[in-house]
C-alpha cells in the first residue's frame, strides 16, 4: 500500500513538473486522501470550495473595477 502511495505522489509531482501547474499536485493530494481519510478529506474539499469562492469573487470584483476605471472613446450616436 506504501508503494502506491509514493507511486502516485512521484506521478503527480511528474506531472506538476511537465505542466507547470500545481493543480495536478493538488488533484493528486486530494485523491489521496479521498482514498485514505474520507472524512478529512470531506472538510478539505468545502475549505479548499471557500477558499476558491473567495478568491474568485475577489478577482471578479477587481477586473469590474478596472473595467469602469478605462476611458473608453464615447460611441454614443
Amino acid at each position: 500500500m506504501s508503494l502506491l502511495l509514493i507511486g502516485v505522489l512521484v506521478a503527480t509531482a511528474l506531472l506538476s513538473l511537465v505542466s507547470q501547474s500545481p493543480r495536478w499536485l493538488g488533484g493528486g493530494v486530494a485523491v489521496l486522501l479521498c482514498l485514505f481519510y474520507p472524512v478529512h478529506a470531506f472538510f478539505l474539499l468545502l475549505f479548499g470550495a471557500a477558499v476558491f469562492l473567495f478568491i474568485h469573487h475577489h478577482n471578479r470584483r477587481k477586473r469590474k473595477f478596472h473595467r469602469a476605471n478605462l476611458q473608453l472613446p464615447d460611441t454614443r450616436p
